[in-house]
Parts: structure tokens; sequence; C-alpha cells
């Protein structure tokens, strides 16, 4: 039996990016990149503020995903693109809202990242510096990528 595209959907490519909630300084220190050897702020004002609580995630974030899940249409069309997203986590570590920090060009696939991670995404809520439950935002970035598999009835 034939299929109605020469090609079927593959594995979706690096499913979520993880680490992207992590600072930029905390990155090139951990590469040991000249950056990391600025002089420590001086004042104050020159320090950074204070690095905002990020929820933990329950289970492998990848798993929040499926290749069911990539939009027929956006498939048919041969859409694909990275969306860069961010969670509003509630401190009893529910995703109360998505946003799209960076689109992948198709609103096909940034709002179907959004619903996904909204219905699957679970986590710990973040803590607080006293160790209670808080607020926080989780970002990440979801890969859509076909891949060209051949069909096993063709």
């Amino acid at each position: 039996m034939m299929t109605d595209f020469s090609y079927r959907t593959g594995v979706l490519a690096a499913l979520l990016t993880i680490g992207l909630a992590s600072t930029a300084s905390a990155q090139t220190k951990r590469a040991g990149h000249p950056a990391a050897a600025k002089a420590a702020p001086k004042t104050a004002a020159e320090a950074p503020a204070a690095q905002a609580p990020v929820p933990t995630p329950i289970g492998d974030p990848a798993s929040w995903v499926s290749i069911a899940d990539y939009p027929a249409a956006a498939s048919a069309a041969g859409q694909e693109g990275r969306t860069a997203f961010a969670l509003d986590v509630d401190a009893q570590g529910r995703v109360t809202g998505c946003r799209i920090v960076e689109s992948s060009g198709s609103p096909l696939l940034d709002n179907t990242t959004c619903s996904a991670m909204i219905v699957n995404a679970r986590f710990k809520a973040a803590r607080g510096e006293d160790g209670r439950a808080v607020a926080g935002i989780w970002r990440s970035a979801m890969q859509w990528k076909l891949a060209n598999v051949q069909s096993a009835d063709e």
C-alpha cells in the first residue's frame, strides 16, 4: 500500500535542547572562556541581578513530545525549524503559560510546541532562598526536523 507522501515523518532530531535555563556566565566559566576571567564587580550597582529560581523537569523532557505530535500539515509542507520557548511554572509545579522566545518560522510548529509543553511538561517547583516553593520560568528549545524514511510498504 502506498502512502500519500514519498516519505514519512522520521525521527524528530534533538527533540528538546536542555540547559538553556543556565546563564551565559555559567556556560563561559565551564567552557574556560576568557570572559570568565573578568574581575568581580566592585560595587553593588555593577553586580548582576540575582538569578531567578528555575523549576526542575520531572523525567526526561524529550519524552514530552513524540513523532505523532509533528503536525501533518507542517510535515506535508516540509516545514522544519527551531522553536525557543519559556514556560511559566507556578509554585505547585504546574505550567501556567508558554511564550515563544524565538520562532521556527512556522506558526504551526510554534503553536504545537506550546500546546505539547502545556499538556505534557511536569516540574518540581522552583525553590526560593528560604526553601519555599515559588513560581519560576523554564527555558528550552524544540527542534522540529523531518527525516526522509522509506516506507516499509513501498
